[in-house]
């Protein structure tokens, strides 16, 4: 439940938490299931937790508009990074994940003030995709 997820990752304080939205019915989200849990058993120090929603409304304030779809949680700092995860996009996550998990993120001041302040993998920037 929404609830459970929301404990899940807010009990977690040493840990990055990643979450994987998926659906049993979602293709692109079978075609990346080996290569998602070869990325999960390489990262011991990183906690997966798998989510399974039947409908969008399941989860309607994760921000979940497309399966396969990733959170990733900083202990310190929340929502930190959100994205799809189909097959094309796979490699960012992992680069993302690795990001946060080295310890090179730097957070801008706009990450703290804006909530949809996100890095942006195609621009290799930090940006607000909702401004104008």
């Amino acid at each position: 439940s929404p609830a459970e997820l929301d404990h899940a990752v807010q009990s977690e304080t040493d840990k990055l938490v990643v979450v994987r939205f998926h659906a049993p019915y979602c293709k692109a989200c079978q075609a990346i299931k080996v290569a998602y849990e070869r990325i999960a058993s390489s990262n011991p120090q990183v906690k997966f937790i798998d989510v399974t929603i039947k409908d969008q409304e399941d989860y309607p304030n994760h921000q979940v508009p497309a399966t396969p779809y990733a959170h990733i949680y900083h202990p310190d700092h929340g929502l930190v990074e959100h994205s799809p995860i189909a097959r094309q996009r796979l490699s960012a996550f992992k680069k993302a994940l690795n990001w946060w998990k080295d310890g090179q993120a730097d957070l801008p001041e706009e990450f703290h003030t804006d909530p949809n302040y996100q890095w942006d993998h195609a621009k290799l920037s930090w940006s607000n995709p909702l401004a104008l």
